[in-house]
């Protein structure tokens, strides 16, 4: 298990009082400073801090990052784009983005002025926040690319990775004083000490198409297929990598719940939980495939495509047979279940009841709060019905993930609609323009508005967005 502790003091003027944690685990660019390194993936960049041994990354989710340098060693950065170009220098306060007509960029020279040279033989001047087409430099030319040589650092040796039957190469490697930094094709970063020969391995990102996010009070769960993250304290520890459980965890996972502290999964046909570094199974059903999973009384309600399981004491029966069950959701002593045939509720565990205030069609979730019931059909159309004027609501949302793409908190409704996050009933003070593009989920937790997307989590202060929902 890797951790990755995350600061909160910022460096560029550029931020908005966020955080941001990458899920990409390819480094592409690594270039030191004088006080600073530079560490790029596809789409975030960071800063390491050497004050506080940290690194604080920052999205760059629309712009592929090409290539990165440090201008002569300093810590004024270029970080080159297909049709643009970043400079940035954390102690200056400076992040300017140069736009340019798709110009492939091999070379840097270095007068008053920056100059770069393209393939073609060009040279352009960097003035202001502008390309400058200039050939009166004609001085030291430096390659921009660089080719990582890790047979140069006996530290890295047997320099390459092997975990298992996966194999690792670097990508990308510099030096910081005492301090070896070294990127991977699929596997983060390494830093190693020279003079202790200490590694510390940070790794990013998860594995495989992501397919939920879930809050547990302080702690929010995201999971794929086959590996989930643990958000907790801005930090995050990623539960399922390789290195962390081997052999890997083979199942295909449907769900994660967190019951009292403990981690539990749902693969196909077992419920595992996360016990003292290991994947203990504790539930086998052979009857068909497992759903949804959430704590219930003493036990825990299992979503099937056979129908509703409770399970306690090592033991399970069942609620409801012969029909898929999609969602589950308690409040207080009612369970409120989707299935193929609506949204069904129990107030006794014996006998389900149609609700009848949304429609029969086939539901994948469901969201409830004092004032709502709220179901989420498999044609994307969200239903919402408000108990206390009897009135039904519908909206379309834009289904990114199996489970998470529907939110409540303080009696607001939450789901993304074309990337844009839109609540019921409406907040007209929102500042959306804050928020990433892309959004494929979210929740809210510890006061912080927390956004998924592929590139990463973008983490606001929730005041900062919605300030009437901040307590």
């Amino acid at each position: 298990m890797y951790l990755l502790q995350l600061i909160l003091f910022l460096f560029f003027s550029f931020n908005n009082n966020y955080t941001f944690i990458p899920f990409s685990r390819y480094i592409n660019n690594i270039c030191s400073g004088d006080n600073s390194v530079l560490i790029t993936t596809p789409y975030s960049f960071g800063i390491y801090d050497p004050i506080n041994d940290s690194i604080v990354y920052y999205s760059n989710q629309n712009k592929r990052i090409l290539n990165a340098i440090s201008i002569n060693g300093g810590d004024t950065y270029l970080i080159f784009h297909k049709y643009s170009l970043t400079v940035l220098n954390p102690y200056l306060n400076m992040y300017e983005e140069i736009k340019h007509s798709g110009h492939s960029f091999s070379k840097y020279g270095v007068d008053r002025d920056i100059y770069l040279k393209t393939v073609r033989g060009e040279i352009f001047r960097i003035t202001g926040n502008w390309l400058q087409e200039d050939n009166s430099y004609s001085n030291n030319w430096t390659n921009i690319i660089k080719i990582p040589k890790p047979i140069l650092y006996v530290e890295l040796a047997p320099y390459m990775i092997r975990k298992g039957n996966q194999t690792y190469y670097y990508t990308a490697i510099d030096t910081f004083k005492h301090l070896i930094f070294a990127g991977t094709d699929r596997y983060g970063l390494f830093v190693v000490n020279k003079y202790t020969g200490q590694k510390k391995h940070i790794i990013n990102g998860i594995s495989g198409t992501i397919r939920g996010i879930r809050s547990f009070k302080n702690k929010l769960i995201i999971y794929s297929e086959n590996d989930i993250i643990l958000y907790k304290n801005n930090s995050v520890d990623f539960l399922l990598d390789t290195t962390y459980f081997y052999p890997h965890f083979n199942d295909k996972i449907n769900d994660v719940s967190i019951i009292d502290n403990v981690i539990y999964i749902a693969g196909q046909h077992k419920i595992y939980k996360i016990s003292n570094n290991n994947i203990v199974p504790i539930v086998h059903y052979n009857s068909g495939i497992i759903g949804k999973i959430t704590n219930y009384k003493e036990g825990m309600l299992i979503c099937t495509d056979n129908g509703l399981l409770y399970y306690t004491n090592n033991k399970f029966n069942y609620l409801l047979r012969n029909q898929p069950v999609n969602d589950v959701k308690v409040k207080g002593n009612i369970v409120f279940i989707a299935t193929e045939r609506g949204v069904f509720f129990s107030d006794n565990d014996s006998s389900f009841t149609m609700f009848t205030g949304i429609p029969s069609f086939p539901f994948k979730e469901l969201v409830i709060n004092n004032d709502i019931i709220a179901g989420l059909g498999k044609d994307g159309i969200l239903y919402i019905h408000n108990l206390k004027n009897d009135s039904l609501s519908s909206f379309h949302v834009s289904t990114n993930l199996q489970y998470g793409n529907i939110f409540t908190s303080d009696s607001i409704i939450f789901h993304i609609d074309n990337s844009r996050i839109i609540t019921y009933p409406q907040i007209d003070n929102c500042n959306c323009d804050k928020m990433p593009n892309n959004i494929l989920g979210f929740s809210i937790l510890d006061n912080n508005i927390i956004l998924l997307t592929r590139a990463g989590l973008s983490i606001f202060p929730l005041n900062d967005i919605f300030p009437e929902l901040s307590h």
